[in-house]
């Protein structure tokens, strides 16, 4: 099992008032279509990641099994970000990428 703490950040609040937080991210990388779109193995493979993150909060530890943790480390590698910020960095370097 990998644990990635669920860090707040820096940027501008959300909407609802919250921070935006490693699991806002970790969301965005798995929602973002890998190259050449979203196979079966894919949809199942986040969707388990999906199951696993469901009802974490700011300051938790993002708790992953190893295949989770991979499925989710891929999304992150893959994802293209729209801002440069040091959290961006922080949260991909707590993937090992």
């Amino acid at each position: 099992m990998k644990e990635i703490p669920n860090k707040s950040t820096s940027l501008p609040i959300k909407a609802d008032g919250s921070p935006v937080t490693f699991l806002d991210f970790l969301k965005e990388a798995l929602d973002s279509m890998p190259p050449g779109g979203f196979d079966p193995a894919t949809l199942r493979a986040r969707a388990r990641v999906d199951k696993a993150i469901a009802g974490i909060n700011p300051g938790d530890l993002i708790k992953l099994e190893d295949a989770d943790y991979d499925t989710a480390q891929a999304a992150v590698k893959a994802l293209r970000w729209t801002t440069r910020n040091s959290d961006c960095i922080a949260f991909i370097d707590a993937f090992g990428v």
